[in-house]
């Protein structure tokens, strides 16, 4: 990240500075939060997709906001006007084209789909966002699986569905985030092919072994 901000010395110095205060924002909300099954601090995600978009050449202003993509969602105490504050109001407003609150009595099908609809509604700088964010949470993929391959088969699912309305998007964000998904499918694919050899090998010995 330091490289990060480092590159954006290059820029003018106000969008320097909002990356920087974005950036301080961002460590202070997730503070103590940790990516899923590990002990990995959760910035290390947003991080990730601030890098991913600045290295696609996004504005200060998307990689401001690709750093605190979340803090609406996952820190209870932040909301649009301490995000505005800290940042600015063209990152709030950024941050919170990608924010959905699901109603989580519906069941997850429903809710799949508003996300859905409510991205569609955003324009280029939130699906940038959300390409990044899809690219970089794929990244930890075959952990995901080994840890529950179900789960892990129908997020990706999700995602494929999702990354299709995401036209929006830099072609560059657009084909990276393809290309990633792709890459899961093969793995999935080649994974289950495993599993179905070992299946058939273990009944074919299993009359042997009895």
């Amino acid at each position: 990240m330091a490289d990060l901000l480092f590159d954006f010395n290059f820029r003018p110095e106000d969008h320097c500075l909002l990356v920087q205060n974005a950036f301080c924002f961002a460590v202070e909300s997730h503070d103590g939060q940790y990516r899923n099954h590990s002990n990995i601090p959760y910035i290390s995600h947003p991080i990730g997709v601030a890098a991913i978009l600045f290295s696609a050449g996004c504005s200060a202003e998307e990689v401001a906001a690709g750093l605190n993509h979340d803090v609406r969602e996952d820190c209870p105490d932040v909301t649009y006007a301490i995000l505005a504050t800290r940042t600015s109001l063209d990152v709030a407003d950024i941050v919170e084209s990608v924010t959905f609150f699901p109603d989580k009595t519906l069941p997850r099908e429903v809710r799949v789909q508003q996300q859905k609809a409510h991205l569609m509604e955003g324009d280029s700088r939130t699906h940038n966002i959300k390409c990044a964010d899809i690219i970089h949470n794929f990244t930890d993929f075959v952990f995901a699986y080994n840890n529950n391959p179900n789960k892990a088969m129908r997020y990706l699912a999700e995602k494929k569905d999702q990354h299709s309305i995401l036209t929006k998007a830099d072609p560059i964000l657009f084909e990276q985030c393809r290309f990633r998904l792709e890459q899961c499918e093969i793995f999935v694919e080649k994974q289950l092919i495993q599993e179905n050899a070992a299946r058939n090998l273990l009944q074919e010995a299993s009359p042997c072994l009895g």
